[in-house]
């Protein structure tokens, strides 16, 4: 909250945290609430499987709208390791806006324009179900993929990304056609470009389990 997102989801439920009001609401079949991919976190996450027509649509807010100068952040696991033959979309605006993804046939981190555009994919892979956390900054033509803090950034082709009237969606592309396979948790989009050091503090934050009470006994000495 500190970056002052635009919208912010930690997938318990489909509420915005951000104070802008950015509900989500599940289309198809809902999705599978699931426990947290966060250590010590008391809320849930979201599972999404293929074959269900399951994702989240936030309609056609102009909130949604980033420009050419934004940070888009998840935590994931991937259901299967690898081989899928579909693309497990993270986040998207339609055709004009922005897309991210894990394009499963590389298994890389891919930020794109309109689904279609590559601008720049990962050099590391994700071939493991673990918990992992992506982001992805754009400031302009620099843009930047990191992998649990990490910049893993390949060869960029920029594009610049506009602001459509297209719905915004969690787990599926704009035209519902690539549809998630995996679990996603602290999802979060902002208008402005993270730097590595604060992309870094939120994955190191994120390890740290969460402080749900404090326990403790009094000890009391006397005679008699």
């Amino acid at each position: 909250m500190a970056d002052a997102p635009r919208g912010y989801w930690k997938l318990k439920d489909f509420t915005d945290f951000s104070g802008n009001n950015l509900t989500l609401s599940a289309v198809g079949t809902a999705p599978a609430a699931v426990a947290a991919l966060l250590p010590g976190d008391l809320d849930g996450a979201t599972k999404f499987s293929l074959p269900a027509n399951c994702y989240l649509d936030g309609g056609a807010n102009a909130l949604y709208n980033l420009g050419d100068v934004l940070t888009i952040e998840v935590w994931f696991k991937r259901t299967v390791a690898s081989g899928e033959a579909n693309v497990s979309q993270f986040v998207g605006k339609g055709n004009g806006g922005y897309s991210y993804r894990l394009k499963n046939s590389t298994n890389k981190l891919e930020f794109l324009k309109s689904q279609t555009a590559s601008i720049v994919q990962s050099v590391a892979t994700i071939t493991d179900t673990n918990v992992h956390h992506a982001v992805v900054t754009k400031n302009g033509a620099t843009v930047h993929l990191y992998l649990d803090g990490v910049d893993t950034t390949g060869t960029v082709t920029n594009a610049v990304i506009g602001d459509v009237a297209s719905p915004f969606r969690v787990g599926v592309d704009a035209q519902s056609t690539d549809q998630a396979n995996l679990t996603m948790d602290e999802v979060a989009i902002y208008p402005t470009a993270l730097t590595q050091a604060r992309i870094q503090a939120h994955y190191n934050t994120g390890l740290i389990p969460a402080v749900t009470g404090v326990a403790g006994a009094r000890m009391m000495t006397g005679v008699g």
